[in-house]
């Protein structure tokens, strides 16, 4: 009997649970109350950037690939984090980067996080309100 797969929305919170642990962003939890407080990490969000505040992450789940053999019991699952900032969101992203690549037998929020590896990062310039944006995906074991 195969382990059910983690939800893409066990997994987006499990990584925002895990840039809150490291100190990289403010995750008050899926239903939670977004009171930032001033010099305190800036906010990460599940699946969307908001229109505000101006610093801030998002964390969305894009792919998972249940085990194909029926005993292993490892599910990987791709996750893009969203930085952006006024003029340079590189800061923010490799916090997240540091927060994130190269963890290996580690629990994130309920999930047991075997590996997860940075897979590529993309500047995408500026958005329409002229802040900084750049994405970094990663790939994560989970067991």
């Amino acid at each position: 009997m195969t382990a059910t797969p983690p939800t893409m929305r066990a997994i987006t919170r499990a990584v925002c649970e895990r840039l809150a642990q490291a100190g990289a962003a403010y995750w008050p939890g899926e239903d939670g109350d977004y009171t930032l407080t001033p010099g305190g990490p800036p906010p990460v969000y599940a699946k969307r950037l908001q229109a505000t505040p101006d610093t801030a992450l998002a964390v969305a789940t894009y792919q998972i690939d249940p085990p194909i053999d029926p005993g292993d019991h490892v599910t990987v699952a791709r996750v893009q984090v969203r930085a952006r900032a006024p003029y340079d969101a590189d800061p923010l992203a490799d916090q997240a980067l540091a927060a994130l690549h190269g963890a290996h037998h580690q629990a994130w929020g309920g999930l047991r996080v075997a590996r997860c590896a940075h897979l590529s990062a993309l500047q995408l310039g500026a958005d329409q309100a002229g802040l900084d944006e750049r994405t970094d995906n990663y790939e994560l074991h989970i067991n």
